[in-house]
């Protein structure tokens, strides 16, 4: 079923700040607002989809590591903590 999105939100200059995935936009934006830092800073979204939930998800894996976003974490081996920011990697 092709329902799931790729969002990449992104700063007044065009700077991405974190890369996502999600079956209803409009829910995780609501979530971003209430619990993520960067938010204040976010004034546009692009959005690839719907896509079938796995091509999604390895299209959201292989955006964040050609592109860097900011605020993305990467679940890394235990020597550097549960998560890093991508400066530690």
């Amino acid at each position: 079923m092709r329902d799931h999105f790729v969002y990449m939100a992104e700063d007044a200059a065009g700077s991405l700040l974190y890369i996502g995935m999600t079956k209803n936009p409009r829910n995780r934006a609501a979530w971003h607002r209430a619990r993520s830092d960067w938010f204040s800073d976010f004034t546009r979204a692009r959005m690839i989809g719907p896509l079938p939930k796995d091509d999604a998800g390895e299209l959201e894996k292989l955006l964040i590591l050609k592109a860097g976003p900011k605020h993305n974490r990467l679940r890394c081996p235990p020597h550097l903590g549960a998560f890093a920011s991508w400066g530690d990697v």
